[in-house]
């Protein structure tokens, strides 16, 4: 589950990939977990949901099913048995970590385009 969080130290501007660890379908009640699990969810927070095979029904759509390894995928229009399919394994590109209210804030980086 992607959240967009809007707490009082959030500007909506990134993304947090949390997991989904349990559902309790009579009280609809989710328990979300994971290493970015450290932002708390406001009322209005945008969200996006993916890997759901159930949920395959739009062009775009994927779900991988980690235990096989097999990629459902529904095409979008234009793609084609000839269409290159990319499916990075990196979790992230970069992370930069640091306590700005302790004595070890993140390193100041520059990326010149």
């Amino acid at each position: 589950m992607h959240i967009f969080p809007s707490g009082t130290n959030s500007c909506r501007a990134f993304m947090v990939i949390l997991d989904l660890v349990s559902y309790d379908a009579p009280t609809g009640r989710l328990q979300l977990g994971g290493k970015e699990a450290d932002y708390p969810l406001m009322p209005g927070d945008r969200y996006l949901v993916d890997n759901v095979y159930e949920e395959l029904d739009s062009p775009g759509e994927w779900y991988l099913n980690h235990e096989t390894g097999m990629l459902y995928y529904q095409p979008v229009p234009g793609f084609s048995g000839k269409s290159e399919v990319i499916a990075p394994t990196l979790g992230r590109l970069i992370d930069l970590q640091g306590d700005p209210a302790g004595s070890s804030p993140s390193p100041t980086c520059a990326f010149p385009v």
